[in-house]
């Protein structure tokens, strides 16, 4: 949760893509706090539908499984779009000396990521 709703809220410029750089450059502590907590929810995430599977196994066997199947194969998928968080990282460290193409670039990656990402990781999460 703290990954997707407090360092959203606290870092996010909604329609200003450099003043949402310019905060995860003044804020980037919490922006990797919000990444770690990320991986660490997505990873615990694994451990809900094995206690679910035992609860469901024995009402149907196949749903049970499938339900496991579908969780187990959300995380990694989550665990990719932190990528994108990290190369927002990678892009910021660079902004400066960079030509002003790159600022477009980053200002269309730090939208999917601050406004895209989380909407499909719920998505798939709750799937």
């Amino acid at each position: 949760m703290i990954s997707t709703t407090y360092v959203i809220e606290q870092l996010d410029s909604w329609g200003d893509a450099a003043t949402t750089a310019n905060n995860i450059s003044n804020s980037e502590f919490l922006f990797r706090l919000g990444i770690v907590a990320g991986i660490i929810s997505y990873i615990s995430y694994l451990i809900l539908p094995l206690i679910l599977y035992r609860l469901f196994e024995s009402v149907n066997r196949t749903h049970a499984v499938l339900m496991v199947a579908l969780a187990v194969a959300s995380v990694p998928i989550s665990l990719f779009n932190m990528i994108a968080k990290v190369d927002v990282l990678t892009l910021l460290s660079g902004f400066i000396k960079k030509p002003i193409y790159h600022a477009i670039v980053l200002g269309t990656l730090l939208i999917l990521v601050v406004v895209v990402a989380p909407v499909t990781a719920g998505l798939v999460t709750t799937l």
